[in-house]
């Protein structure tokens, strides 16, 4: 069954809390809040800042060819194709520590999008992210003609999330279980980077527009949110102590979610 969203039933108030003179290409924010950025230039390095406002850099031993937030962990993957967790060393330092190869070919691994990884086995198709232990991968539970019109775009509380690839419904969000591991989400911008999931929530949250999506995996209900942003192409940065760090471009802006968001 699809659920469709509620009405815009609030209207988050921003506020900008940093603009970066430099160009930055994405923002990240972990489990403690604390921000994280790659700056452009080669080779890309991955600072943090401080609430004080202090900036450290983590070391990498090659160049960085992208960044995850995934739950409460930063991850860089390297063009070595490695992994390596970044952890924040208060007051002023970013731990670098090697966790797994990227990709093991040789036990049938193929990198996905984002920070998914796919694996077959016995003829099955199984989803785990680069962080998760891939004796336990999530299986493709669904037919190529269930999967026909969408694409993965991430793994949330044990569930492999679908988006659409073209929205039926055009501005109404929707949720629906497809299947026992498979949820399927139908956002207003559909093909564009997902938005910001994190275990420790049953909610996932999705901008583009100044518009805020909201979904919740368990109850299989989806709100919009509207906005007193700009229009603009916005990124969802991070959730953390009741409020929401949303990027555009070099400037970052905060606010405060409803309860029921929290």
């Amino acid at each position: 069954m699809i659920h469709k969203s509620a009405k815009m039933i609030e209207k988050l108030i921003f506020t900008q809390q940093k603009h970066f003179e430099m160009q930055v290409i994405d923002l990240y924010q972990d489990g403690i809040g604390l921000l994280y950025y790659l700056k452009r230039g080669r080779p890309q390095k991955l600072y943090s800042i401080a609430d004080d406002g202090y900036e450290a850099v983590a070391y990498s031993p090659a160049e960085i060819v992208s960044v995850s937030r995934i739950d409460d962990g930063i991850y860089i993957q390297t063009e070595e194709n490695k992994i390596y967790r970044v952890d924040y060393q208060p007051p002023h330092a970013i731990r670098t520590k090697y966790f797994r190869r990227q990709i093991r070919e040789a036990e049938g691994e193929r990198r996905e999008r984002g920070s998914m990884v796919s694996q077959i086995k016995d003829g099955k198709k199984y989803i785990y992210r680069i962080c998760d232990d891939p004796e336990k991968g999530i299986e493709i539970d669904a037919t190529d003609e269930q999967l026909e019109g969408l694409m993965m775009k991430g793994v949330h509380r044990g569930k492999i999330i679908f988006e659409r690839t073209e929205n039926e419904m055009q501005d109404a969000q929707s949720i629906e279980r497809l299947t026992e591991n498979i949820i399927v989400i139908g956002s207003a911008f559909p093909g564009n980077d997902f938005g910001f999931l994190d275990d420790s929530s049953p909610l996932i949250f999705n901008m583009l527009r100044p518009t805020l999506e909201v979904f919740n995996t368990e109850t299989m209900e989806a709100w919009t949110l509207g906005t007193d942003l700009p229009n603009a192409r916005y990124r969802v940065v991070g959730v953390h102590g009741g409020k929401i760090t949303v990027q555009a471009g070099s400037i970052v802006f905060t606010a405060d979610l409803p309860e029921r968001f929290r």
